[in-house]
Formats: C-alpha cells, sequence, structure tokens
C-alpha cells in the first residue's frame, strides 16, 4: 500500500490503493493508529507534511532525517563579540582630576566616531578604552585634543612646486549666514623662496617667520605637525582644499578667541543657503565679546588680512573673511564636510580634552559580553 502525508484542514488525509477489502481491514485491526498520534510522529521524526523537496536540503525521497541545523547565529546575537582594547598615555603629567575629566569627554565623542559598547577607565596614569569592533584609526581620531582657536590669517600660499595653482577661497562670515565667494586678491611676491609657493603668497609674512613659512612644504605628511609654540606667538599651520585638491600653508597671528570660550558645537546641515554641512558655534560672555571684537578690526584690514583662521590642534579647518563686526556670541565653521566629519569636529570642540592623549597600544581580537559599559554616561 502506498501511503502519502498531507494536510487537509488540520487533519491528516491517508491515501490507500485498491485493495482487498478483508485484507485492508485486517491491517486497520492490526495497526489500528489514531492519525493525530500519526501526525505527531512525522513532526518528531523531522517527515513535513508537504512535499520533501520543499524543505532545504530535501529530496524527493521524503527522508525523514532530520535537516542540518543552520549556521551558528552572529557573535553580537549570542551575547558576545570582538572587542578592541586601546592604551592612552597622557602627553605631559596629569592630575587625576584631569584624566578622570578626559575619560569622560573621551566617552562623550565615542558615538560620534562610530563606536559601540565602549567602556573607557582609568588606570593609574593611563586611559584604558575598549570598544566593539573598534580601529585603532578610530581610537587615534577619538583621543584628538580638540584645542579650538581663532587667528589672524597673515599670509597664505599654495603648497607646490608646479604652474597653475589655485587660488585659495576664503569664505565670507556674515551676521547670519556664510557666502562663498571671496573677493580676488593680488599676489605678494615673498624674495628669497625658490618655489612658486612664494611668488604666490598673499599677505605679508612677518619677519619672525619668514624661514619657517618658506620651508613649510604641507603636501609632505611629516610637516602636517601643530608648529604653535604659545597662543601669544605667531606660528605656521596647514589646510586642505577638498574643492581643489590642493595644500595651503599660513603664516597666523596670535590667538585673538580662544577654544575655552566656545560653549557648544553642533553640526547642521544648511539646505536654505546650500552650505551643506557646517558646525555652528556658540560662545560665552568672554568668547562673544572677543569675537565681536577680532571680527570689527580684521573687516577694515586688506585680503587676506580680512580673515580668520580656525585652528584645530594645530591645522587650519576653516578660514574665513569678514566684512562686518560680528556680534550675537555665534559663529560657523564651514567647508566640504561629509556628515561624519562635521559631526565628528563638531564631537572634538565641543568636549574639549584638558590634556594631550598618545595612543601606545592597541589589542584587537578579545571577546567579551555585549553588555552595557560601566562607565557609559
Amino acid at each position: 500500500m502506498t501511503r502519502m502525508f498531507g494536510r487537509a484542514g488540520s487533519t491528516l488525509a491517508v491515501m490507500t490503493s485498491p485493495r482487498d477489502a478483508a485484507q485492508d481491514e485486517a491491517r486497520r485491526r492490526a495497526i489500528a493508529i489514531p492519525a493525530s498520534v500519526l501526525l505527531t510522529l512525522a513532526l518528531l521524526t523531522g517527515c513535513s507534511a508537504t512535499d520533501a523537496t520543499d524543505a532545504p536540503g530535501g529530496s524527493a525521497s521524503g527522508s525523514s532525517r532530520p535537516n542540518p541545523p543552520t549556521s551558528a547565529p552572529s557573535t553580537l546575537a549570542t551575547g558576545a563579540h570582538t572587542r578592541t582594547e586601546a592604551t592612552f598615555t597622557p602627553s605631559a603629567p596629569a592630575s587625576p582630576a584631569d584624566l578622570q575629566q578626559t575619560a569622560t569627554q573621551l566617552q562623550h565623542r565615542a558615538g560620534a566616531f562610530g563606536l559601540s559598547e565602549v567602556r573607557i577607565e582609568v588606570s593609574g596614569s593611563h586611559i584604558l578604552a575598549s570598544a566593539a569592533g573598534a580601529t585603532a584609526e578610530q581610537f587615534a581620531a577619538l583621543a584628538k585634543q580638540g584645542q579650538l582657536s581663532f587667528r589672524p590669517v597673515l599670509a597664505l600660499a599654495p603648497s607646490i612646486k608646479a604652474p597653475a595653482a589655485p587660488t585659495p577661497a576664503a569664505t565670507k562670515v556674515g551676521l547670519y549666514a556664510l557666502a562663498t565667494d571671496a573677493p580676488s586678491a593680488s599676489a605678494a611676491p615673498m624674495p628669497g623662496s625658490g618655489d612658486l609657493s612664494a611668488a604666490l603668497t598673499q599677505g605679508a609674512v612677518p619677519a619672525d617667520l619668514i624661514t619657517a613659512f618658506a620651508a613649510l612644504d604641507c603636501s609632505d605628511s611629516r610637516q602636517r605637525i601643530d608648529h604653535q609654540s604659545s597662543p601669544s606667538a605667531a606660528t605656521v599651520a596647514c589646510s586642505y582644499n577638498a574643492e581643489q585638491n590642493t595644500w595651503f600653508k599660513f603664516a597666523l597671528g596670535p590667538v585673538a578667541v580662544d577654544g575655552k570660550d566656545v560653549s557648544g558645537a553642533q553640526a547642521a546641515f544648511d539646505d536654505r543657503n546650500g552650505a551643506g554641512w557646517q558646525i555652528n558655534l556658540s560662545f560665552n560672555g568672554v568668547g562673544g565679546r572677543a569675537f565681536a571684537d577680532v571680527t570689527g578690526r580684521l573687516a577694515t584690514q586688506p585680503s587676506p588680512s580680512n580673515q580668520f583662521a580656525i585652528v584645530l590642534d594645530g591645522a587650519v579647518v576653516s578660514h574665513a573673511y569678514v566684512t562686518e563686526s560680528i556680534p550675537g556670541g555665534n559663529a560657523t565653521i564651514s567647508g566640504s564636510f561629509s556628515s561624519d566629519q562635521a559631526q565628528q569636529l563638531a564631537a572634538l570642540i565641543a568636549n574639549r580634552l584638558p590634556i594631550g592623549l598618545a595612543l601606545s597600544t592597541t589589542t584587537p581580537g578579545r571577546s567579551g559580553s555585549s553588555g552595557p559599559s560601566a562607565d557609559a554616561q
């Protein structure tokens, strides 16, 4: 007798081929198993009520062997994952209070840098951090100090040794919004330099910076370091213009507004003026008055001395020219920022570290639970 199993509503249908009535009756009496029991047995032995070919790995023969187990769930789903650990060393001796504040600021920054399940704690004179699937590059970016300052631009030039250098475009800062077109400025050749940067220098390099400015090549990554020695001293710095794919070097005056007087920083997308992603800054009372004063003074100067540079950890992240004093205690950093770049820059500024850090070690590949950080704020 051929028997096929299949669902008919909620009952089990059994079909038989024609047989002698007496034989069938005897067989039914010998193995009188209720249909519900057959269904239960079929489920327990792995038989499907549908054709076996519907099951993964099944065959037309409808074998009762259970299907092989599926692949193990992801490590995150099982509560375990790979974590990366990092050790940060202060660049100078730091007090326990400064270390703890730094750890707290790092925790606040973590989300903007794509880090998840972050744990940060002070261990002796070091700061230990761990995060799920983090990279050394993410930890290094997280630990940038976020030292912000506003410095007047004294001179600038493209770092090139080839013809057809572009003219750097400053960003106009107005009372409410930023425009993108800068007034043209005539090139002021600086004697004593053999490359085209000297011929294309705009502004006047002060005597105490001539040597450093002439030697600075911002296209060389080894020279893109923090050259600042003191807030009260002039300095040189680098900046990259993504639209022109060119590095520029700057001679900058002493700090006019200290980043300590920035009370807030927030990334925002400006669709009204087409400025894209930018960072909106707010100052405390001291910073607001200083910003109004410096923008008023710069507005009366010729280009490029009517510009101020926004300097973060020694690099010029934006430079803008002004046409009037800007009161109100607010400013905007604009540029060719992506959403991630704007979020990260705002996080660095808003959570400035009281001490500098160096990433001393990273240890990938450790496994741990996915529970919440004990240090999460």
